[in-house]
């Protein structure tokens, strides 16, 4: 009789924790999905910003960007790296890194080999990102000529 109990108890105990594991799973992947959703409900879309061209010198990546709209792009963007091997980062640009209404501006970041795209995601001042899938992207990276 004491042996069906434990078993009982086991089996019961077993399933909590299972019940308990599965629930985990599902809050974790409905977290993520929730972040997702709010970071594209917050983001900006229909700014018009524009890279004009981008190339490298020494360690150093200068993307010659233009603000196209009347308004303020700025705190800092984050520029979206992505290689040849099909990795990508994101790399903030300095606090303080503002595109003025209509204005032209070279923003430096660090260089890495193997670059092939980039995106640039700004903030609308005091505000939200850009939407990614409306950020600017240039492919044609190049080493950067002398004047």
């Amino acid at each position: 009789m004491q042996k069906k109990g434990s078993q009982f108890l086991t089996v019961f105990l077993l399933i909590i924790i299972a019940i308990a594991t599965i629930s985990g799973i599902y809050f974790i992947i409905e977290n993520q999905d929730l972040e997702d959703a709010q970071t594209k409900f917050n983001c900006v879309k229909d700014v018009k910003i524009e890279i004009l061209n981008a190339c490298y010198e020494n360690n150093l990546l200068k993307i010659k960007t233009k603000n196209k709209e009347d308004i303020i792009l700025g705190d800092f963007f984050l520029v979206l790296l992505d290689f040849n091997n099909g990795t990508s980062e994101k790399i903030p640009t300095p606090y303080n890194t503002y595109i003025m209404p209509y204005e032209t501006k070279t923003i430096i970041i660090p260089y890495y080999e193997g670059l092939n795209t980039i995106r640039l995601i700004p903030r609308i001042e005091k505000q939200n990102y850009l939407c990614l899938e409306s950020a600017p992207e240039f492919k044609n990276i190049t080493e950067c000529k002398e004047n």
